[in-house]
């Protein structure tokens, strides 16, 4: 079943069908299988219907939130790395009771600690949440600076060494995060200034844009 809804949900005008028929409870409990092919069938078919918003709170609902932060621990790489493409799409829904779940939840946490992997799927992963996480209520900007997300996003904005996505990602995150006035003291503090200097000569137009 599962490897079958997985192949599904690469079509979008399948992804809301999934949601809608009931097959989101038992792809979350199969995401906690310990068969590694189960659970990676199973968290990569809920990151790709979590495309849509409207499946994002479908999962919420359906109290999909805090087994995917348990999961983004599990040993094995690429579960790990889908649980955390779900969680990043979650970080999208609109619904702020589920962003505060989040948050409670430590999901936060385990993005920053993508964002330290050497994994380069990982950080991905990690920066497009916390983009996502960063364009939310006041509160969560200020709370996810003081946690220390500004360094790990800043290092991969200026690395000339990684892929430019990756850059686009944390660039986005940071210019998020830099969108609540309560931030600016301590992030001009941290350097992001020279950082944005330097950021609007990139060669990505989008970086540029971003640094903007």
């Amino acid at each position: 079943m599962t490897a079958c809804l997985c192949n599904l949900s690469l079509s979008d005008e399948n992804k809301r069908e999934i949601a809608n028929c009931g097959a989101v409870p038992p792809l979350l409990a199969h995401m906690q299988n310990e068969d590694m092919l189960i659970a990676s069938q199973s968290s990569t078919c809920l990151a790709n219907i979590a495309e849509e918003s409207i499946n994002q709170t479908i999962i919420a609902q359906n109290g999909g939130i805090l087994p995917c932060i348990a999961v983004m621990r599990t040993k094995h790489l690429e579960v790990q790395r889908e649980c955390g493409r779900l969680l990043s799409n979650l970080c999208a829904c609109t619904v702020p009771d589920h962003i505060q779940t989040v948050m409670d939840g430590g999901g936060h946490e385990s993005l920053i600690s993508f964002l330290l992997s050497d994994d380069l799927v990982c950080q991905r992963v990690g920066a497009f949440g916390l983009g996502n996480l960063c364009s939310h209520e006041d509160k969560h900007r200020v709370s996810l600076l003081r946690v220390g997300i500004f360094e790990p996003l800043a290092s991969l904005a200026r690395s000339e060494d990684t892929e430019v996505e990756l850059r686009r990602f944390a660039t986005l995150a940071i210019a998020n995060l830099a969108s609540t006035v309560d931030n600016h003291a301590d992030l001009i503090a941290d350097g992001i200034l020279p950082m944005l200097v330097s950021l609007s000569t990139s060669s990505d137009a989008d970086v540029r844009n971003f640094a903007a």
